[in-house]
């Protein structure tokens, strides 16, 4: 199963229809479509950042005749795109005031998002006040007249 980050802006108890949630996973969207794919998440730098290297990548190593290399460095950029993209997402949201309010391991965002809900409103429902306790009044210990012959509870005198 997957972990799903469960992301809001409140804080307190409750569930949020607003949350969003983001699965720590490879994506294969993100590993096709790179920075158009950060940007749509509305991850800006690290989109814009992908999409200039990504462009910048074939214009620099094929006119001087580094087109397989360039082409494994594009690669690279996808795999890495793929594997980190929804931590970056993840770190976007929370620039933007969101936060982890719960993990959840489900098989897909709906389920997960269910459990979250579920969880939320099992900690939102409050619980009964204590009933109160009876004070009882404090015992303190009384000092009993001590034999002369006793030290606490050792005799001073041996007898034989």
């Amino acid at each position: 199963m997957t972990s799903y980050s469960i992301l809001s802006e409140r804080s307190g108890a409750g569930g949020d229809e607003t949350a969003r949630v983001i699965g720590d996973r490879f994506t294969w969207v993100g590993f096709l479509f790179g920075g158009i794919w950060l940007l749509w998440h509305r991850a800006w730098f690290m989109g814009a950042l992908v999409l200039i290297i990504d462009v910048a990548i074939p214009l620099l190593l094929r006119p001087m005749g580094y087109g397989a290399f360039g082409l494994a460095l594009d690669l690279a950029l996808a795999l890495l795109v793929g594997l980190e993209g929804n931590a970056w997402r993840l770190a976007a949201e929370q620039r933007k005031g969101r936060r982890i309010v719960d993990v959840v391991e489900a098989p897909d965002p709906e389920t997960a998002f269910e459990i979250y809900a579920y969880r939320s409103f099992a900690t939102a429902r409050k619980t009964p006040p204590r009933l109160p306790v009876k004070s009882q009044p404090i015992m303190r210990p009384t000092r009993a007249a001590s034999a002369p012959d006793m030290i606490g509870l050792v005799p001073t005198q041996r007898e034989i």
